[in-house]
């Protein structure tokens, strides 16, 4: 609706009305997938955890892309992934070390 009728000043340009959409519909299949996997894990895992899981997609497509397709990155963007990292790692260390509370149960980690 917004190119067809010229709502926010065409924000779209017609071009990209014009590219397939075939790659679009993928992405969303797998982002579906995603998510119903996500509320899966749900039951298994802390919900800190949860949250960061998903975020660990930007420092690993960050790495495919490198390696595959030899993707550039300015520091910045390192910087927000080392953050990512660092993050992930904060939040695993106790489970990790067992320093957590003792009615604390992560049913993925503590399986024995």
């Amino acid at each position: 609706p917004v190119s067809r009728f010229g709502l926010l000043n065409n924000a779209i340009p017609h071009e990209v009305t014009t590219l397939p959409k075939t790659p679009f519909a993928i992405m969303g299949l797998l982002d579906c997938i995603t998510c119903m996997l996500l509320t899966f894990a749900a039951v298994y895992l802390p919900g800190t955890l949860l949250i960061l899981l998903p975020q660990a997609a930007i420092p690993i497509s960050m790495i495919l892309s490198k390696k595959i397709k030899g993707e550039t990155y300015a520091r910045y963007q390192y910087l927000g992934a080392v953050v990512v990292v660092l993050g992930i790692l904060v939040v695993l260390e106790p489970l990790v070390t067992q320093r957590h509370a003792g009615e604390f149960v992560c049913e993925a980690y503590d399986r024995e």
